[in-house]
């Protein structure tokens, strides 16, 4: 879609987390990010929070996302508030519904946030975070 893509992660960092649920994450954040995204940039990057957490986010410039998806995003995970938006036919792919799940399966508190950018924010305990070689 003529985007522009920027990998700003560490290369000398790593995650403990499941490695499998993660990318299931990853995956469907960025498959979104390129959906949505023409002529613009997408970026993967790392950022402290805390001393005791780091966040992963997926920005991109593309196109914003409704207010009752970024809200469902947002909440805490309930699964009647997922149906209730899959059955009255808010959501029409799963993309971001798999992320929900997925994240609090891997115990990963995910956020999404949006300016000029749409931002995912994935909050990683540091202590899953260890320098590479």
């Amino acid at each position: 879609n003529g985007s522009l893509f920027f990998n700003d992660l560490p290369a000398e960092k790593q995650v403990k987390s499941d490695h499998l649920l993660l990318s299931i994450i990853l995956h469907n954040l960025l498959d979104n990010a390129a959906k949505f995204t023409l002529n613009g940039q997408i970026r993967v990057y790392m950022s402290d929070i805390d001393q005791n957490s780091e966040e992963l986010i997926i920005a991109n410039s593309g196109a914003n996302i409704p207010n009752y998806i970024v809200d469902m995003v947002n909440s805490p995970f309930k699964e009647r508030s997922l149906d209730e938006l899959v059955d009255t036919g808010k959501v029409k792919g799963l993309g971001l519904l798999i992320v929900k799940e997925v994240a609090a399966l891997a115990h990963i508190s995910i956020n999404v946030s949006q300016t000029n950018f749409t931002y995912f924010r994935l909050q990683l305990n540091k202590s899953e975070i260890v320098a590479g070689q």
